[in-house]
């Protein structure tokens, strides 16, 4: 046997092992993940507002109570969507996507909260941290204050009093991260007037 055979033979044997440790390893983290899965299921989420529709919503509003700035837009009388201002156009997409997560705004869990002590949850004395309001076509008013940060299991959330009820809601963090970073950067677009 000459030496470039014994090498390609060599090479092929630790290939052969480096593959077999791999698909050993492969195997066995896929065995601890649905042990992990079978043993914290996630948790099921439930609708915030199971009643109402995107074609309900009438107004909405994202405000920051610290700084007591707001972003606010209404349907106008054909339905689309209008800034808080006349001279504020809005991104009917982008408006629409807004709309669509106050109504699909999911919780993981809700619970009796100890009304005394509402800072433990992330509330001070002036409310919480965001506050998500709408109001429908029928008249209803809707608010959601979110407080600090919950944690479900292994799935991020945040703190949230919903209206008047006297649950504390723990709601899904990427629903809520999407309407802060609309409130922080709203779909309004560019008029033919601005830079």
């Amino acid at each position: 046997m000459n030496s470039d055979t014994r090498t390609v033979i060599i090479l092929a044997v630790i290939f052969i092992a480096l593959v077999g440790a791999f698909l050993f390893q492969t195997t066995r983290l896929q065995e601890e993940t649905a042990q992990t899965i079978s043993q914290n299921p996630t948790p099921e989420a439930s609708l915030v507002f199971p009643s109402i529709s995107e074609s309900q919503i009438r107004a909405i509003q994202l405000r920051d109570p610290a700084s007591g700035n707001a972003f606010t837009m209404s349907r106008g009388p054909e339905g689309d969507w209008r800034g808080g201002t006349v001279s504020e156009l809005i991104d009917q997409t982008g408006a629409s996507y807004i709309a669509r997560t106050l109504v699909l705004l999911p919780y993981y869990r809700r619970f009796e909260a100890e009304t005394d002590n509402l800072s433990r949850y992330g509330f001070d004395s002036d409310g919480g941290e965001f506050v998500i309001s709408f109001i429908t076509t029928d008249g209803e008013q809707h608010s959601v204050v979110i407080g600090g940060d919950a944690v479900t299991g292994s799935i991020p959330g945040f703190y949230g009093l919903v209206d008047d009820r006297p649950e504390m809601y723990v709601l899904e963090a990427s629903s809520i991260s999407f309407l802060l970073a609309e409130y922080l950067n709203p779909p309004l677009l560019e008029t033919a007037g601005s830079p």
